[in-house]
């Protein structure tokens, strides 16, 4: 019988420890260790990463790893460090998600890729790199990347070489995803289509900002019978769809 690690699911692995959690591999129990010591107030949680650093595998370098840094540490500066200190294992990490959501959907990228060192050309190890991507993470990089393209195209950067370099990223991750069963349409390239059709996209991406601030109609349905919900979003009284403020 195959046995495996209970938190990678690596099989038969050697060296095998048996805990309470059940089989662990060596890195998966050395990592349970490190948490250990965080639940006993004994290190934080950037000791908690350097030490993880230390005994995970490295990633291959290229775009996808220093596109994960990047994001790592634009999520580290939202939070402050008090909050790091004080913040359970759970909370921290959910914390860490949702604003990582924040920073990929709702951050101008066109600066940053006009102004970005490492961006080339893909390779084939960043090809093999996206082929071993969890869907997660495949997902979440596509969305960043046509958020980026789509930032730049606004600024009329659709011609320019960064944005030339990132379609091609685009294409990939798109093909990719497909394969997974994730997109539909293979054949589509959804940022060539947002190009031909920019003028048009910027007016309804205008005009649901002008909903979100002001309410005047649903974004959903097209209502003008729109009221404040909350603080934080509005109610359509037609299709009762609610959507955020601002």
């Amino acid at each position: 019988m195959i046995e495996k690690c209970v938190e990678c699911g690596l099989d038969d692995p050697k060296p095998m420890h048996r805990t309470e959690k059940g089989l662990l591999c060596d890195i998966c129990f050395k990592a349970e260790e490190i948490w250990q010591l965080w639940r006993e107030g004994k290190i934080d949680h950037d000791e908690v990463q350097k030490r993880l650093d230390k005994i995970l595998p490295q990633e291959p370098e290229g775009f996808y790893k220093n596109l994960k840094e990047t994001l790592s540490l634009m999520v580290s500066d939202r939070i402050p460090h008090q909050s790091k200190r004080n913040l359970d294992a759970d909370a921290y990490f959910s914390r860490r998600n949702k604003i990582e959501k924040e920073i990929v959907t709702e951050t101008d990228w066109s600066n940053f890729w006009q102004n970005c060192k490492w961006l080339k050309q893909p390779s084939e190890q960043d090809v093999k790199i996206l082929l071993n991507l969890n869907t997660e993470d495949l997902t979440k990089f596509h969305v960043l990347i046509f958020k980026s393209l789509v930032d730049m195209a606004k600024q009329d950067l659709e011609d320019s070489e960064p944005c030339k370099i990132l379609h091609e990223f685009y294409k990939f991750s798109a093909q990719e995803m497909c394969d997974r069963g994730i997109l539909k349409n293979p054949e589509k390239d959804a940022f060539y289509e947002y190009c031909q059709n920019k003028q048009t996209h910027i007016e309804q991406e205008n005009l649901m900002e002008d909903a979100r601030a002001t309410g005047k109609i649903c974004i959903h349905c097209g209502s003008q019978n729109v009221r404040s919900y909350n603080k934080q979003e509005w109610k359509c009284y037609d299709c009762g769809k609610r959507f955020r403020k601002h």
